[in-house]
């Protein structure tokens, strides 16, 4: 429950970053800090994509997507 909230909290976020402001105008390095901070190593990745107006803002990704093997994202 805990990272569901986390994450839902991570997307308003990045949704009210980048809301009014053009693709070209995204703060990336903010919102790549919250992707990160959100990711714990003993959890699967996490990848976050966010398009305005039909053009992608940011894209951006933390974690592994093999737990098991340790394969990164």
């Amino acid at each position: 429950m805990h990272r569901l909230f986390a994450l839902t909290s991570l997307f308003c976020t990045a949704l009210l970053a980048v809301a009014p402001l053009h693709a070209g105008s995204v703060d990336r390095a903010a919102l790549d800090a919250l992707v990160v901070a959100n990711q714990r190593d003993n959890e699967p990745g996490l990848s976050v994509a966010i398009s305005i107006d039909g053009e992608l803002a940011y894209h951006g990704w933390a974690g592994q997507a093999n737990l098991e093997h340790h394969v990164p994202i």
